[in-house]
């Protein structure tokens, strides 16, 4: 129908050109804030502890088929990772029913390897880097929230086009960066 062409062609853009997209207007409770926050912080867990959380078709030793963790996909057009929930998520584990892929339960990870605080999210974040990574990003900050990849090159002693290449990765797979403009960059 044109009005399922219409949201197709949406969901794609925001998919493909925004990189986020929230569905609205789906009756019944919405997310809340606390669990919201709870399912984003899955996003700074090292890889291994989402691994854990793996959707079947990533890791046919897992049991969930359509809920849970899928790693960033190159080549894929929209170029994201994500956390597929079922209907668990938002209204209690009592939606949850074994044997039904569209009810299955969600893999969620242990209380206690979420981050409490946004400090312990950049400390998981920071944590994950190696330390050419580290160092960048230190000298980075110091630079301000926003920062000229050139001047980082230069006192980084780096070749442009590689901090570039490394600011980039940065962004994609860490989230830490973002492109700011020409050559320019912000936390």
């Amino acid at each position: 129908s044109p009005g399922r062409d219409r949201t197709d062609r949406a969901v794609m853009q925001a998919a493909t050109d925004i990189g986020f997209m929230t569905v609205t207007g789906i009756p019944g409770d919405a997310l809340s804030v606390a669990t919201r926050r709870k399912l984003l912080s899955i996003f700074a867990l090292p890889d291994q502890a989402k691994r854990r959380m793996y959707r079947w078709n990533f890791d046919p030793s897992r049991p969930s088929i359509l809920h849970g963790w899928f790693p960033l996909q190159p080549g894929h057009p929209t170029w994201k990772e994500g956390i597929d929930m079922g209907p668990d998520v938002a209204y209690g584990p009592d939606r949850a029913r074994p044997g039904d892929p569209l009810t299955e339960a969600t893999p969620v990870p242990d209380e206690a390897a979420l981050p409490a605080t946004v400090r312990d999210l950049a400390a998981l974040k920071l944590g994950a880097l190696d330390d050419e990574q580290r160092e960048t990003l230190e000298v980075a900050s110091i630079l301000g929230a926003e920062f000229d990849a050139g001047l980082l090159a230069e006192v980084l002693g780096s070749r442009l086009i590689e901090l570039l290449q490394q600011l980039t990765a940065l962004g994609r797979q860490h989230r830490l960066v973002q492109p700011a403009g020409r050559n320019a960059f912000r936390f």
